[in-house]
């Protein structure tokens, strides 16, 4: 099965950042707003964040994550991202924190289910109602979703299969986040 992938994004969050408009430069934003790549609009700018990997013990619980999150890291450094601690996150504007969740599911294919995994990625930041700029909430500013297969017939050394296809499940998820970030941050 190939790794199929949907992104959704908590528009309602993104509308908050997007701001009223109002000043002479607002024009350009505007535009170059809709020329981003949708859904990526509150990827742009972000430096920093906290990460943290959920891995439930059927999939491989405490090892899995280990090994997850140390790869997460290296790529996320790599694409220029500064990783924090969550007390350091919690001081920074918007709080942001990314989190990737992997559970199993069952997807149906022409009638027959099948186990797979699922990847959920979510980035979460305090954002501002527009209509009362007051109220400041913890919102989903980007979501993906990714399914992969449940086993891999090659597993790596020392691994199940079903925590060798985690492990490259979450390798995906980690890809395809940083494929948006940059290119949200990417100059025209």
């Amino acid at each position: 099965m190939r790794l199929r992938t949907l992104c959704a994004l908590a528009c309602a969050a993104a509308a908050c950042l997007a701001g009223s408009g109002g000043a002479a430069g607002d024009a350009a934003a505007d535009a170059a707003r809709r020329r981003a790549v949708p859904g990526t609009v509150s990827l742009r700018g972000l430096e920093a964040l906290h990460l943290s990997i959920v891995v439930p013990e059927r999939v491989g619980g405490a090892a899995v994550k280990g090994t997850a999150q140390a790869a997460a890291e290296k790529k996320l450094r790599a694409a220029g991202l500064l990783l924090l601690s969550q007390e350091e996150a919690k001081r920074l504007p918007g709080k942001p924190s990314l989190t990737f969740v992997l559970d199993t599911t069952s997807l149906s294919s022409n009638g027959e289910a099948q186990d797979a995994l699922r990847i959920q990625t979510e980035l979460r930041q305090e954002v501002a109602l527009r209509r009362d700029p007051g109220v400041v909430i913890s919102a989903p500013t980007f979501r993906a979703r990714t399914y992969a297969p449940a086993t891999t017939p090659l597993p790596a050394e020392g691994r199940s299969p079903v925590e060798s296809a985690a492990l490259l499940a979450l390798d995906a998820a980690v890809d395809e986040f940083v494929w948006y970030h940059r290119a949200a941050n990417t100059k025209p």
